[in-house]
């Protein structure tokens, strides 16, 4: 599946995670950061919308030992208390975070965008994504779509190359995972862009599988007569066909054969006061 592809694969550069109220899409950053770690020397997690301690619960000690946090998340809504990280979002800032390392070793998580369009201006966000994610080798992150509009939303997508919104979201039968459903677009570096609807499952200790929704064949229907089962017939019989082609309607003249020359009928009025020796006198020349 493309969403296999996605963990595993080399053409992955900027991925957005898009959940809403009915689907956490959290549970697929740590999916990928569980993939990551195998893959990428140095990850880097910038934490926005909960502590470090919540976001880190259920992952695993050596994964937790592979990745840097950076939390910029503040229970304060005022700007003076919120944290440096978060008021100081910028791709410097970002980059300083990560420290010496290469940043074409680096994939970096952030949780989540919505967050900064809070604080930012939302031109401010894009340049800064677009500019983060040319730098780095992957940039994944996640967005509240229901919390923006049509817009944002749309000016977001133009600077990803893979998006995943999630549709729908439900416990396993063994409650120890998720599953749910998504729609996939992702642009690979030919400049061809794949779209796919995909179900997932998410295992424990955060393994994601997922495969393609089976396509429903449409099965042609035969078309049932709705006369076929009246205790009284509808339709005609040769004979009644025949004497039907042959009745002559009220409003329908009968056809007259055609003459071989024009003919002009004039029938005068009672009022006409005909001169047959100048029919031009009422024209007063």
């Amino acid at each position: 599946s493309l969403l296999d592809s996605l963990l595993t694969g080399e053409d992955v550069r900027a991925v957005s995670v898009q959940d809403s109220t009915h689907s956490n899409g959290r549970l697929l950053l740590k999916c990928f950061l569980t993939h990551w770690v195998e893959r990428y020397p140095s990850i880097h997690v910038f934490l926005y919308d909960m502590e470090e301690h919540r976001w880190t619960n259920g992952l695993a000690q050596g994964i937790r030992e592979r990745m840097v946090l950076h939390c910029g998340y503040s229970q304060h809504w005022c700007g003076e208390k919120d944290s440096d990280l978060l008021k100081d979002f910028s791709v410097q800032k970002c980059v300083e975070a990560v420290g010496h390392a290469p940043l074409q070793e680096v994939a970096i998580i952030i949780d989540s965008v919505s967050t900064l369009l809070l604080h930012h201006t939302l031109s401010h966000v894009i340049r800064s994504l677009k500019l983060l994610g040319s730098k780095v080798a992957s940039l994944l992150y996640l967005v509240h779509s229901d919390l923006h509009d049509s817009h944002v939303m749309a000016e977001l997508n133009h600077v990803t190359f893979t998006r995943i919104l999630l549709k729908s979201q439900e416990p396993t039968d063994n409650c120890t995972g998720q599953r749910g459903s998504c729609s996939l677009v992702h642009c690979k570096k030919s400049g061809r862009v794949v779209k796919k609807d995909e179900v997932y499952e998410v295992s424990e200790g955060y393994q994601l599988s997922g495969r393609e929704v089976d396509m429903i064949p449409i099965v042609a229907t035969r078309r049932q007569d709705p006369a076929a089962n009246l205790t009284f017939s509808v339709s005609l019989t040769s004979k009644e066909k025949s004497d039907r082609a042959k009745t002559v309607l009220p409003y329908v003249r009968p056809q007259q054969p055609a003459s071989s020359g024009g003919q002009i009928h004039y029938q005068p009025d009672q009022s006409d006061d005909i001169d047959h020796s100048d029919p031009d006198d009422d024209l007063d020349i």
